[in-house]
């Protein structure tokens, strides 16, 4: 179970909960909204690749507004 630290994490979510498989695959994760609302997610088929930085940069397509209401 992980819990926010900041204040301002803390106004919308509650907890995070992890499930994790003795092979370390993530199985389920639960995340608890501060006004107790729950999303809740399950996996299955999970593999191993190799990943790289460049695979987590995004570049959103042109005339996309990109909004990061909690920087």
């Amino acid at each position: 179970t992980l819990t926010p630290k900041t204040s301002s994490l803390r106004k919308t979510v509650a907890e995070i909960q992890i499930d994790i498989s003795s092979e370390l695959f993530a199985k389920r994760l639960e995340i608890v909204g501060a006004d107790g609302d729950r999303t809740l997610v399950t996996f299955s088929n999970e593999r191993r690749v190799s990943l790289s930085p460049e695979d987590f940069e995004f570049q959103p397509p042109q005339g996309v507004r990109v909004s990061e209401p909690l920087r």
